[in-house]
């Protein structure tokens, strides 16, 4: 039986709209690390998830648009990849997610990666080669692998979030493992100001990615590699002609008067 999330269905009580993390572990039936509980924060609209490899990033953010699907009527969450199989990947979540729901597990007819909610909700999935401008309206935007999706890509769909922005639930998250001091997940981490929420999980604090292995990942990959993947620190790219902190240190914001006054 396929339930139709409504006012009967003890699961869409508005305690748990504003409770993720109990809807997570109480209705999904899920084990939470402390970094998903914090990313699953309601209160938080611009959201920042620095994680390393492997440390169930892609997890927390499908939880939260599968929460917000299905107990919000008529909500859309769209989520940018820098691939389709990246998508895909996406939402292999939030199709696991569903069927714990018992909810089945159907497209809206427009997007072929996507997720509709008997609601009226959506989730659908931007791949970021794709043309990406064909949502509107949207409240929750999610970048995954956003150091690797391309600055365009990215600028083309926040518009999206217009007209939906300050009205309560949703807002819009950027999670990644870093790729270098560029692009539009850098800059946001570095410069982006004090409205967004920045969250750093290195491995050391991911208690099923054993030690062991991670100094093994450590010889093999190199220092700077291995710190870029695992320590989540963002690193000068190889073809950098000049290290970034030089470059800063050379930038003076006050200009000189050339002649007095």
């Amino acid at each position: 039986m396929h339930l139709f999330p409504g006012k009967t269905d003890p699961r869409c009580s508005g305690l748990y709209l504003l409770d993720p993390v109990s809807f997570a572990l109480e209705v999904l039936g899920l084990t939470l690390m402390p970094f998903q509980v914090k990313a699953l924060d309601p209160r938080v609209v611009q959201g920042l998830l620095n994680c390393s490899r492997q440390a169930g990033k892609t997890l927390a953010m499908a939880i939260k648009a599968v929460h917000l699907a299905f107990l919000l009527p008529d909500t859309v969450v769209a989520v940018l990849c820098p691939t389709a199989r990246q998508a895909g990947e996406f939402f292999e979540k939030v199709r696991m997610l569903m069927t714990r729901l018992d909810v089945r597990v159907v497209g809206d007819g427009h997007n072929a990666i996507s997720a509709c909610f008997p609601n009226g909700s959506r989730i659908v999935g931007l791949p970021a080669g794709a043309k990406v401008r064909g949502v509107s309206a949207v409240n929750l935007l999610i970048v995954d692998e956003a150091a690797e999706v391309p600055d365009e890509a990215y600028h083309a769909v926040t518009p999206m979030l217009a007209t939906t922005a300050g009205k309560g639930a949703g807002g819009q998250w950027l999670i990644s493992t870093p790729m270098g001091k560029r692009g539009f997940f850098w800059q946001t981490w570095a410069e982006g100001g004090d409205g967004w929420t920045r969250l750093s999980v290195p491995a050391s604090e991911i208690p099923r990615i054993n030690p062991a292995w991670l100094e093994s990942q450590r010889l093999a990959k190199g220092e700077l590699r291995f710190r870029q993947e695992f320590c989540c620190e963002f690193l000068d790219t190889p073809d950098s002609l000049f290290r970034e902190d030089f470059i800063r240190r050379a930038i003076r914001k006050e200009v000189p008067k050339l002649w007095a006054a």
